[in-house]
């Protein structure tokens, strides 16, 4: 999807509900990437279930997901789930794709320390729960064994948003195959593929 039009366009609807991000630091260009995300649980407001991610980087998108949840949308029972290695790309990933840069996604601000710290200054801690890991083997085993501090609802394990950020070909395949099964009825996939990867291939 055109996620640069998109931002623009929800922006305005955006301003109405965005006193409350004032907790998460942002630019300019993160407060547009912020309308974007808020038009997207806006569409799945009435639906059921987690909001997940397949990419991390460096937290931002953590951070203003679980802060909609919380704080805007105010949704019971609903959390932000986010898988990543944390420390860059899987070597045969890399092989597939020189395009990615051998260094790309390695420094500190993208491990799970950082991004975890980030979540916590933000008060967001129970409301985000990062996932680490290769995403073709951590996202099959949401099915079997979820994280303990996921919360658990009377239908099951079940997610409004699929939101694939991890520019993998392979990884988004995977996550598309795995969230099938625990997609609301009236969920909502976005492909955020705006420089480089393979995700709209999937």
């Amino acid at each position: 999807m055109k996620l640069r039009a998109y931002l623009i366009s929800r922006f305005s609807s955006f301003i109405h509900g965005s006193c409350a991000l004032l907790r998460v630091e942002m630019g300019r260009d993160e407060i547009v990437l912020a309308a974007a995300l808020r038009g997207l649980l806006q569409q799945v407001d009435a639906v059921p279930g987690h909001v997940a991610e397949l990419g991390v980087g460096s937290g931002t998108n953590s951070l203003v997901l679980s802060t909609l949840i919380t704080d805007v949308f105010c949704w019971d029972n609903t959390q932000y789930v986010g898988f990543d290695t944390f420390h860059g790309y899987p070597s045969d990933v890399l092989s597939r794709n020189p395009g990615f840069g051998m260094g790309a996604f390695q420094g500190d601000e993208f491990s799970l320390n950082f991004v975890q710290s980030r979540i916590d200054a933000s008060g967001l801690t129970s409301a985000c729960v990062l996932v680490k890991g290769d995403l073709r083997e951590t996202v099959p085993a949401l099915l079997e064994d979820p994280p303990k501090n996921l919360l658990s609802s009377p239908d099951g394990l079940m997610f409004r948003l699929l939101y694939i950020d991890c520019n993998d070909m392979e990884s988004a395949v995977t996550g598309l195959t795995t969230f099938a099964a625990i997609l609301s009825p009236g969920a909502l996939i976005a492909i955020d593929e705006r420089r480089l990867g393979g995700e709209t291939a999937a």
